[in-house]
This record gives structure tokens, sequence and C-alpha cells, in this order.
């Protein structure tokens, strides 16, 4: 897991904003006791799956179902949105 925040460019759609905060590996979640509102912690198939903070969820979907959505990070990696957890105080 890492240790500080990182920026990173994301994009849906024709939306595109560079978000800075956590990324990390899929294991990271488990180790935090995340709770989710949407989706599930388990992965789905192959790496590139995303858990998003609500607050994160609502920025980039608004009203839209952010589940199973794709995501693209940097322009060059497709992330499935699988799950949605409580912002983290």
């Amino acid at each position: 897991m890492r240790t500080g925040t990182e920026d990173r460019v994301l994009a849906f759609g024709e939306k595109k904003f560079t978000q800075s905060g956590y990324f990390m590996q899929a294991s990271g979640a488990d180790m935090l006791s995340l709770k989710m509102i949407k989706g599930s912690l388990t992965r789905v198939k192959g790496d590139e799956v995303d858990f998003l903070s609500e607050t994160l969820a609502k920025k980039l979907f608004e009203e839209t179902d952010p589940i199973n959505q794709a995501v693209t990070m940097d322009a060059k990696t497709e992330l499935t949105v699988t799950g949605v957890y409580e912002d983290i105080p």
C-alpha cells in the first residue's frame, strides 16, 4: 500500500479531471475494512478493478449507477468500477 497521495487523470465519457488521492492494489481495500455502499469488495475477472469513494463516484457519474462502468486512468488504463465505499473521514 502506498503512503502518500498521487495525482491521476480520471475520465468517464466526456468528463475528465485530475484527482488527488490514494491509489492502491485491490488487496488494500481489505486492509482498510471499507464500508461498501454499492457493489462488493470481491474482485471480478482481471486486476483492473476500481473501488471509488462515495464523493468521487458522485463527481464522476452524478446520478448514473457506477457499478460496471469503465473509468480511464491517465489516458491508458481502463478500470471497471466494482464498488463504492463510504467516504473515509
